[in-house]
């Protein structure tokens, strides 16, 4: 043997063969949806200050949803950097109005943006022909629920990309509806009443109280089954690894996952085979 090779055994090349092949396959979210990026949406890229918005046209962009969001960044983060939407709808009962714009107003907030606009909205705004609840709440359900919650509210945020960044770091605007409500009730307004789609939805439970469903988000919770009565379902599920995903998903086992939320859960990313 000449000074310098090594004396592999096809048994040793094929082991390093599947590993290339699993470390080359093993992509992020970003890459993965390169090809599915959304142009940004007319209202958004024309906005100007005090200009009044139509709520219809703001709902038909690509929507983000995250209910029990508190004020976790990381969805924003991974799908605004893969240009693939837009809009999050956030939705959260157990944090207040004043809480949530200090917590937008503070600087850098999101890296490499600032606050274009933050302003209320009222329901009237968004669910325009009112809505039908599909969720059977019982009243102890109710009642465990007005322990957690802060008043109501909406707010709409808009940021802007700061000038010493550029595409890669994600679109030049995106948008943020907040809503001091419950994630399920919200989700069954919105999309059960058809007033627009989910593309994504981020399955977050968190273990320690503030959700009157002790099933969680997840399978079989009072949110999947205001999907199943509704039949509105999104394309994609980013599943924190605490919960449990819906059926009728396909985990995206080539992507790999990404860490989110106060105790850094690993999120995976699932698609609707059905």
């Amino acid at each position: 043997m000449k000074s310098g090779q090594t004396n592999l055994s096809p048994e040793s090349v094929s082991i390093d063969k599947r590993i290339s092949e699993v470390v080359k396959v093993n992509i992020k979210i970003k890459d993965y949806l390169c090809n599915e990026r959304e142009e940004m949406p007319k209202w958004l890229a024309e906005y100007k200050l005090n200009r009044r918005i139509n709520f219809k046209e703001v709902l038909q962009s690509r929507i983000v949803f995250y209910p029990g969001s508190q004020f976790d960044g990381q969805p924003i983060k991974t799908f605004n950097q893969a240009h693939y939407a837009h809009l999050f709808v956030y939705a959260d009962y157990g944090v207040g109005e004043q809480r949530t714009v200090a917590e937008f107003n503070k600087n850098h907030s999101f890296k490499g943006y600032h606050i274009l606009a933050n302003f209320p909205i009222k329901q009237s705004d968004i669910v325009s022909r009112g809505w039908v609840s599909h969720a059977n709440l019982s009243k102890e359900e109710f009642h465990w629920m007005e322990g957690f919650c802060a008043p109501p509210f909406g707010r709409m945020i808009i940021l802007e990309r700061d000038d010493e960044f550029d595409e890669t770091h994600g679109s030049k605007r995106f948008a943020v509806l907040f809503f001091g409500a419950d994630g399920a009730a919200t989700y069954d307004a919105l999309f059960g009443n058809k007033y627009c789609v989910p593309d994504v939805l981020i399955l977050q439970d968190h273990g320690f109280g503030g959700n009157y469903d002790r099933i969680g988000f997840g399978c079989d919770g009072t949110m999947h089954k205001v999907a199943k009565t509704t039949g509105v379902f999104p394309k994609y599920i980013l599943k924190s690894d605490n919960s449990w995903i819906w059926d009728g998903y396909d985990e995206l086992e080539n992507v790999h996952f990404v860490l989110g939320g106060q105790w850094k859960n690993r999120r995976y990313l699932y698609i609707r085979n059905q």
